[in-house]
């Protein structure tokens, strides 16, 4: 195999910035075209041209339409060249924000006080979204940013529907009619009485955490061997 002259090597630099494709960088050098492509990787030259080059005139049409914030479909219909050769081209050209979502890199101050007034108002991301004009997922990374971490999808409770709650449960009503009564799911219910530790009896067995049982159990272990006395209170 004949030996790269540095030369050569830079002759191939060249014209690969130039955008010559691989054949015709093997005729100028007198080398194979294979030979023109196991070099061009050992130079980290990783973006082969052998698709149609790009004219000058086609780059300032690119840098117009992307300034008009044309996104890159259209402007790929616009040069008749694919998606992803505009986009190749943009990142070229260090054009590396397309406008569809150039305008929205940094939150106002505005944006913000929407964001927040939409999330206490229990609000969905959608809306919050449709309203800002932003995406759905900018909406969420923003709240999350901002520790607003309940999805405004779920219903908060209020105060006067947890004391409804507990009125309801000290009545001796199911879920199912507290559910009614407040208007929110039996899952719902159930759920918060379990955060407010309102546990319902079934017969003579309690509805217990894991916890409580382990540590009922081992009460029980420790009277039965002794360690512990039950003073029965007359």
């Amino acid at each position: 195999m004949r030996k790269w002259l540095e030369d050569e090597i830079q002759e191939l630099k060249i014209k690969f910035k130039e955008e010559l494709s691989d054949k015709e960088i093997s005729k100028l050098l007198n080398r194979t075209e294979g030979s023109i492509k196991q070099k061009r990787c050992q130079l980290r030259l990783f973006h082969p041209f052998s698709s149609i080059r790009w004219l000058e005139d086609e780059i300032q049409e690119l840098k117009i339409k992307f300034k008009e914030e044309l996104s890159d479909k259209e402007i790929s219909k616009l040069l008749n060249r694919t998606e992803g050769s505009i986009k190749q081209k943009r990142c070229q050209l260090r054009f590396l924000q397309p406008f569809s979502s150039f305008r929205h890199t940094n939150w106002s101050e505005n944006e913000i006080m929407t964001l927040k007034i939409g999330f206490e108002e229990e609000v969905s991301d959608t809306e919050i979204a449709k309203v800002i004009g932003r995406t759905e997922k900018s909406i969420k990374k923003k709240r999350y940013q901002l520790r607003l971490f309940c999805p405004p999808k779920y219903k908060r409770w209020l105060k006067n529907e947890i004391q409804s709650l507990k009125i309801g449960f000290e009545k001796g009503l199911t879920d199912k009619k507290i559910s009614e009564m407040i208007g929110r799911t039996e899952g719902s219910i159930k759920q918060k009485r379990h955060q407010l530790r309102l546990l319902r009896v079934t017969g003579r067995k309690t509805h217990l955490s894991h916890r409580e049982r382990a540590f009922k159990n081992i009460v029980k272990r420790q009277i039965e061997s002794g360690f512990l006395k039950v003073n029965n209170r007359g």
